[in-house]
């Protein structure tokens, strides 16, 4: 049983990093500048919703591609009435989405992008918040690993997430697990079954068939069958 659990917490582990360098790598290669734009003239585009903890107004719009999700939004404060193409209820938010989990700086009147990253399911997120200050400049506030100029060569983005979307991390972690379990042991398997069928030791390939029921005299590994 030992060797089973270090056995799955390895594939586990492999499934998680590789879920980690897939993340990073599409965050590498996307370019914040092309998240969607918010049209707060008209509206066109551009969805509703009230948040129901703290009562704070959002509009937001949002595109989804391989890989990747960017949101758009801004922060409406407590204002009642929104110029949008309609109103969305709390499902139709993704729950990593700060319109869901709130911003503990209590910034009205802020803007946001969010970025989710992941294959098949979006495992990391990151935000950029942009405030003004009381002199009118813009400020900008990134929950995420800022990259070092070296690897910026690799694509347009400067920054890789740190926060995990727990539901679809531990999704793509178990396939990729899966997949590596496949990849590693499934040969071995494979070989082992063909042994035992054609009567020999399935550990060492020893010839079994006139070996009564015990242990293989080549390796001392268990005989399931008699020769």
């Amino acid at each position: 049983m030992k060797r089973v659990a270090i056995l799955i917490a390895t594939l586990m582990s492999l499934g998680f990093l590789t879920t980690i360098v897939i993340a990073w790598t599409l965050a590498i290669r996307t370019d914040v500048s092309g998240a969607p734009r918010l049209n707060p003239r008209t509206g066109l585009g551009m969805l509703g919703y009230y948040s129901p903890g703290d009562s704070v107004a959002w509009v937001f719009t949002s595109v989804q591609y391989s890989g990747v999700f960017e949101l758009s939004a801004a922060n409406r404060g407590h204002q009642q009435e929104l110029t949008v193409d309609r109103m969305v209820d709390e499902g139709e938010v993704p729950a990593w989405s700060t319109m869901r989990r709130g911003d503990p700086t209590a910034a009205t009147n802020a803007f946001y992008i969010e970025q989710g990253f992941g294959w098949p399911s979006l495992a990391m997120a990151q935000r950029y918040r942009y405030t003004r200050d009381a002199s009118g400049s813009q400020q900008l506030d990134v929950n995420a690993l800022h990259l070092p100029p070296d690897l910026r060569r690799f694509g347009p983005g400067e920054y890789v997430p740190i926060r995990l979307i727990w539901k679809g991390a531990a999704i793509n972690s178990a396939l990729f697990g899966w997949i590596y379990f496949c990849l590693l042991a499934f040969p071995g398997i494979v070989v082992r079954a063909r042994r035992a069928r054609r009567g020999r030791c399935w550990s060492c390939g020893y010839d079994l068939r006139a070996t009564p029921r015990g242990k293989c005299p080549e390796c001392g590994s268990a005989i399931g069958t008699s020769g």
